[in-house]
């Protein structure tokens, strides 16, 4: 797995487990905003800097749907969201 795709599995769970713990709050990803999560759960939150762009930018791949990233059994998964489906319906995917 790429360290871009590495980091936006780690943000796209902290901003699904961010939602569930927050009734469903939604929140703006800005530009540079970083998450990290590792296997063990744990999580970093910062701003890239220009050389941990640099690096991540050699083999980074942008992404053209949303994500859902979850995990189950011990392993991380990601899925897209084309047109943001899960999304607008998240009411049915968290079980708030």
């Amino acid at each position: 797995m790429s360290a871009l795709k590495g980091i936006i599995v780690a943000t796209s769970l902290v901003l699904v487990t961010a939602t569930a713990a927050h009734a469903q709050k939604v929140s703006k990803f800005g530009e540079g905003a970083t998450v990290m999560y590792n296997m063990e759960g744990e999580t970093a939150y910062g701003t890239i800097t220009e050389k941990g762009k640099a690096a991540l930018m050699k083999t980074a791949k942008p992404l053209g749907n949303g994500v859902v990233i979850f995990r189950s059994g011990g392993k991380l998964y990601m899925a897209e969201d084309p047109g943001d489906k899960m999304f607008k319906a998240m009411g049915e995917y968290l079980g708030n």
